[in-house]
């Protein structure tokens, strides 16, 4: 029998108990087909109303199907290869999925997609597993969300097999050592990179606490801020390598604890030191329980208003105000030869005379306190 069909490619429909084998495209072409049925090869001398009634009947049952070839509970087994020169070539629902060929592009809700895959509506990914849910670039995890309540952006960042909870990392590699630490905020290349244990911990900076493991509640803010710590524990690092290092400038800060650095490069005095507090540039801390302010270089320190010692409430018309029941004022101690070279005295000044062992008031000159 003839059919009229398209052209360029082969679809096999079953028409009752005859096949018919069509070629799909826009064109048309008057196409000889054999038709088998139970009486066996048609007769090609067959009367042409014959032939004329079984093209009809073809082409209207290929018109009514040519755009559900397959359809549900129908089985394709092999690959679907679309190809074409240009153009959308394949178009699923008008724009629910359309694939540009020309510009190697698909879209998801567009026809007209701009990006190699463009979306209009949101992206679900199942919760990542180490197999699924993961967003890569390359061979390596890029976006995930591993474990409770965990967040990671970054290449390497995190891990595929923490149990920690709770714990945000942005940047490369930041909080990829993690094990069992929870509560932990990483901000930056490496930051908190290797903790693996500690909570609680805070790291915004490119190697922020890199080397913590396993110490909890340490905030470092800055590049390379607590970047020595390992085991230390409630400690405060603001600026760059802030409390990295120890006095030398060499050695890690490894084990201080309920410290605070403040200021670009501050140092510990030794490494264990508790409560120490270490303010400004380059300042050098004076050990346990101690308070420093500024470097070897600062020459003037001023406070204003009243100023208490041992007192949370100085007397309001005293400049300085010191409180103590078990302690004394001590001035500055110096031989008679460094006192009188003191440059310009002024009147009021005190000193402790150690060549007299008395104490010296300069008035218009120096003059020595004695009893009566």
């Amino acid at each position: 029998m003839s059919i009229i069909a398209p052209i360029n490619s082969t679809v096999v429909k079953v028409l009752d108990n005859r096949t018919a084998v069509v070629v799909p495209q826009v064109t048309t072409s008057v196409v000889t087909v054999g038709v088998v049925g139970p009486q066996g090869p048609t007769d090609p001398a067959e009367p042409a109303a014959r032939i004329a009634a079984d093209t009809a009947e073809a082409s209207a049952r290929v018109a009514a199907d040519l755009l559900s070839v397959l359809k549900a509970g129908d089985t394709m087994t092999g690959p679907l290869l679309v190809t074409g020169a240009s153009g959308n070539q394949l178009v699923v629902d008008t724009n629910s999925l359309v694939v540009d060929a020309t510009n190697h592009r698909v879209g998801i809700g567009t026809t007209a997609p701009s990006e190699q895959l463009e979306l209009t509506g949101n992206l679900r990914l199942a919760s990542t597993s180490s197999v699924a849910g993961i967003i890569k670039v390359g061979a390596n995890r890029f976006i995930h969300n591993f474990g409770t309540n965990n967040s990671f952006l970054g290449v390497l960042g995190g891990n595929l097999t923490l149990t920690g909870v709770s714990n945000s990392g942005v940047g490369a590699a930041a909080l990829g050592a993690l094990t069992t630490g929870s509560n932990n905020v990483a901000m930056g290349v490496n930051a908190l990179a290797g903790n693996t244990t500690g909570s609680s911990n805070v790291g915004i900076g490119v190697l922020s606490g890199y080397s913590t493991t396993t110490g909890a509640n340490n905030l470092g803010l800055g590049t390379f801020s607590l970047y020595g710590n390992t085991t230390g524990s409630w400690n405060v690092g603001v600026g760059y390598n802030a409390g990295r290092y120890i006095a030398d400038g060499v050695t890690a800060n490894q084990t201080s604890w309920t410290s605070v650095y403040i200021g670009a490069s501050t140092r510990a005095s030794v490494s264990g030191d508790t409560n120490e507090v270490v303010i400004g540039y380059d300042a050098i801390g004076n050990g346990s329980n101690s308070v420093t302010i500024g470097n070897a270089s600062i020459t003037k320190s001023v406070l204003q208003g009243s100023v208490g010692i041992g007192t949370p409430s100085p007397n309001a018309n005293a400049l300085l105000d010191v409180v103590s029941t078990t302690k004394a004022f001590m001035p500055p101690r110096m031989t008679t030869t460094q006192k009188n070279a003191i440059a310009s005295p002024t009147a009021g000044m005190v000193v402790y005379d150690s060549t007299l062992n008395k104490l010296a008031v300069y008035t218009t000159a120096w003059e020595t306190v004695s009893s009566s």
